[in-house]
């Protein structure tokens, strides 16, 4: 974990020598913290929603307050791997206790995170849509763009090739959950709760991001903002250090910026939202994970 915090201390050091802030306690004293209360809850509200997915997942009988409980605990173990396997081994570990065999362990692990990439990818074709149909946005790259795109790219060849060196922890548990999938259309009130669950996360999320926006007073549109949010999301299986720390940040400025926003704005609105999605949580989550290692 220190060195997860070092790391994270590098790269939003260098975000911010990069992109250069401006007067930034005028931007934040401008800020509406009333929204970033709001992101707060949001954030909060999506581990709830992660339990509701993994209830409608599993064909065992879960309590949800517990469920509530493990994923937090998981969140913060993902935060030791890139491919959140250690927030995997939580909740498998926490499956089998209910009576799951290891296999229908990983399948149901894998099936929230398959059922999950499904609903981003419909959320972000519709945020797409919406945005377009608005009118096309003016870009103006700016001049650090070029060392940007080179350091991320950089950072995500490197992520990209230890994700090819362990992609069988990737690809073998979703090939389970697909084949497990039919199984789970004959539970249609366990299929809603897992489709509900992947759509509240999804949604959690977005709003959370445009929350902090909104507070940053970014002059960009809900639609244009949720559609940059879900594009640079899924880059975070592309870093080699958990949660994508190193080459979200950096993608998420460099869209705001391009689209309109200020540097100062963005590289706030950024640091600010991962503040409070990523290191936020961290303690709670610690202590939720201590708590449960020690039964």
């Amino acid at each position: 974990m220190l060195l997860l915090v070092l790391a994270g201390y590098v790269t939003y050091h260098a975000l911010i020598g990069i992109a250069g802030l401006r007067s930034p306690l005028t931007v934040l004293a401008d800020a509406g913290v009333r929204w970033l209360f709001v992101a707060m809850l949001l954030v909060a509200a999506s581990y709830a929603a992660g339990a509701l997915s993994l209830v409608g997942a599993s064909t065992r009988d879960l309590a949800f307050g517990r469920t509530c409980m493990r994923q937090v605990a998981a969140s913060y173990a993902s935060r030791q791997h890139p491919t959140g396997r250690g927030g995997a081994a939580v909740l498998g570990a926490y499956l089998r206790d209910h009576g799951a065999g290891p296999y229908e362990a990983v399948e149901t692990v894998a099936l929230t995170r398959l059922t999950g990439a499904f609903v981003h990818l419909v959320a972000l074709a519709l945020a797409l849509t919406a945005a377009a149909a608005q009118g096309g946005e003016t870009l103006h790259s700016p001049a650090w763009s070029r060392p940007l795109i080179l350091g991320v790219s950089a950072v995500a060849a490197l992520g990209t090739f230890l994700l090819a060196r362990r992609r069988a922890e990737v690809v073998l548990p979703l090939k389970a959950a697909a084949a497990g999938l039919p199984r789970r259309l004959r539970r249609p009130r366990r299929l809603i709760a897992l489709l509900a669950g992947n759509a509240a996360v999804t949604s959690c999320s977005v709003l959370a991001f445009l929350a902090v926006g909104h507070a940053m007073n970014v002059p960009l549109s809900p639609a244009v903002l949720a559609a940059v949010y879900l594009l640079a999301a899924p880059l975070h299986v592309l870093g080699p250090l958990p949660g994508g720390l190193g080459i979200v940040e950096p993608t998420l400025v460099l869209a705001l910026v391009t689209l309109g926003t200020g540097p100062t704005e963005a590289v706030l609105t950024v640091l600010i939202y991962r503040i409070l999605s990523f290191w936020l949580p961290i303690p709670p989550a610690a202590l939720a994970f201590r708590a449960l290692s020690r039964r």
